[in-house]
């Protein structure tokens, strides 16, 4: 069984009950809590359930049963829900927003706006963060293994002069040149290629 990761959904076990919600066993993250309004009825220790895993407003880590638009090794075009001395507040989808830190912008991002960004976990403080330095997490070189005709995945990046950038597969930069496209491509929608 793969170990539990902050930032994924992880299937854990209910090892007990707690005033709060209940203990699930993550594995060498230890012990984190289902706040009560996610426990199922008749949830029971010794069963399984598939949770999300996050930091709550205090940092500790907690279990949920909600989904984000994006989870940890993910790109998505997310919107700017406000700013502070630290950065910016990204939307998510989820009750507490994300930190997108202004030394991870690639210019500085106003509320109300989108931004593609890439979601990971700091490595320092284990806390989520999302990232517009795309740059970072995105390789310059494809596979030597794709051939023409392979089936891939697009998330449309920017506009250049020369058509659109695009992230292949979650993991290199590709580009659909102006006169390959008669769709009307915008940044953050995703597409079936070849």
């Amino acid at each position: 069984m793969e170990e539990p990761r902050i930032g994924r959904v992880n299937r854990l076990v209910a090892v007990a009950y707690h005033d709060s919600g209940m203990m699930l066993s993550a594995g060498e993250l230890g012990e984190i809590l289902l706040p009560n309004r996610y426990v199922p009825d008749d949830f029971e220790p010794g069963e399984e359930i598939d949770v999300f895993i996050s930091n709550d407003s205090e940092d500790r880590l907690v279990a949920t049963t909600e989904r984000p638009i994006a989870m940890a090794g993910e790109f998505a075009l997310l919107k700017v829900a406000g700013t502070s001395r630290v950065g910016a507040f990204i939307d998510w989808g989820m009750p507490k927003d994300l930190l997108l830190p202004f030394k991870e912008q690639v210019r500085r991002v106003q509320t109300g706006e989108e931004e593609l960004v890439y979601i990971y976990v700091d490595k320092v403080t284990n806390r989520m963060a999302a990232s517009a330095r795309l740059g970072k997490f995105v390789s310059g070189q494809a596979p030597g293994f794709l051939l023409p005709g392979t089936p891939v995945s697009l998330l449309i990046a920017e506009r250049t002069d020369l058509g659109y950038r695009a992230i292949v597969d979650e993991r290199f930069w590709g580009m659909i040149h102006s006169t390959d496209s008669t769709l009307k491509l915008k940044r953050g929608d995703r597409y079936d290629g070849w």
